[in-house]
């Protein structure tokens, strides 16, 4: 057994403690920020919030304003979109943004940017449930390093499925189902918005898988596109979702439904006018068949049936017209006339 003085007991407690330990190694400064990162799988780490993770101590050169627009959307298609832009940023700072996607404890892909304002869009075969940016600043003898997250409850939504419509009495009708999510939509946390062809502004539906628009044109048909995302008072993404395929309602065919009184009026109605027009028909078709005799005006018949002797009245004498002569006197101013 090795025998140490108090005096060498006391040195080596010293240096031990002067040793960098896993964390301080992971907390020293390289060449462009740091090797302190949040790991995949990190369930302590804060989701969707730009946050310090470890820093050199005095940082008032670093600072980040809380409000920088860090905007990263995951898309059920396994595609990654991220941009960001540090605000309130010494513009000498160094800066390396790692940009890491998980699926559960493991990193599928690392990419790295050296730029404060950036974006990045990549499409994963495997399913993405986490993605970590870190943003690794430097400047002078300062560092510091910030992170943000997302885990798969920010899944963009999908667009609703089975978009349906019809007419109901004036009214157009319209029901879609719930989209895919990674957490439980079935409580009224998604909110949607409904473009109708006709009209200019989408129309906005909380809570409900169905809506009706009263008083339509009937005779006109409609397209209906429906979009979806889990409303701010809840966990879950914000973002809306894209819009769901095109949908069209066609115009209603307009039909009658008979009564019992139309019934009835239609099974009496028929065969009477077809009666009338058979009537019409056969008295016509008589005459044309059978013609009527003719017969002779009533005087003429009279006359027949008396046996009278038939004298035309165009025959008939006429008397003897008076004729009346006038003779005129050259000496006289009056005259005479004398009948013949």
């Amino acid at each position: 057994m090795l025998l140490l003085s108090p005096e060498m007991y006391d040195l080596l407690l010293r240096a031990r403690s002067q040793s960098p330990t896993v964390n301080d190694r992971k907390q020293r400064p390289q060449a462009g920020g740091l090797e302190a990162t949040v790991a995949c799988g990190d369930d302590e780490a804060n989701l969707q919030q730009l946050s310090l993770l470890n820093t050199s101590g005095n940082t008032s050169l670093l600072h980040i304003d809380p409000k920088s627009d860090v905007i990263c959307l995951l898309y059920p298609t396994h595609e990654v979109n991220c941009s960001w832009s540090l605000e309130s940023l010494e513009m000498k700072a160094n800066v390396t943004t790692t940009i890491s996607i998980c699926n559960g404890d493991k990193t599928m892909q690392t990419q790295e940017s050296k730029i404060s304002t950036g974006s990045h869009s990549s499409l994963i075969e495997k399913t993405i449930t986490e993605l970590i940016l870190h943003f690794n600043i430097s400047l002078h003898d300062q560092w510091a390093v910030y992170y943000y997250k997302i885990d798969n409850e920010s899944l963009v939504l999908p667009p609703p499925p089975d978009v349906k419509g019809s007419f109901k009495d004036n009214d157009l009708f319209i029901t879609w189902g719930l989209p895919f999510c990674q957490i439980d939509c079935s409580n009224g946390i998604l909110e949607y918005e409904l473009h109708i062809s006709d009209q200019e502004k989408p129309k906005y539906v909380m809570a409900l898988q169905s809506y009706t628009e009263p008083n339509v044109d009937l005779t006109q048909s409609y397209t209906v596109t429906i979009r979806t995302r889990v409303s701010e008072y809840y966990a879950g993404s914000h973002h809306w979702s894209d819009w769901s395929h095109p949908v069209t309602i066609e115009a209603k065919q307009l039909t009658y439904q008979l009564t019992a009184e139309m019934i009835i009026a239609i099974s009496v109605g028929i065969p009477m006018i077809l009666l009338a027009l058979l009537l019409v028909v056969c008295q016509r078709l008589s005459k044309r068949l059978f013609p009527p005799i003719p017969s002779p005006p009533p005087r003429y018949l009279h006359v027949l049936q008396n046996g009278d002797h038939f004298v035309s009245p165009d025959l008939a004498v006429k008397p003897d017209e008076e004729i009346t002569l006038v003779f005129y006197s050259e000496n006289e101013k009056t005259h005479k006339s004398r009948p013949i």
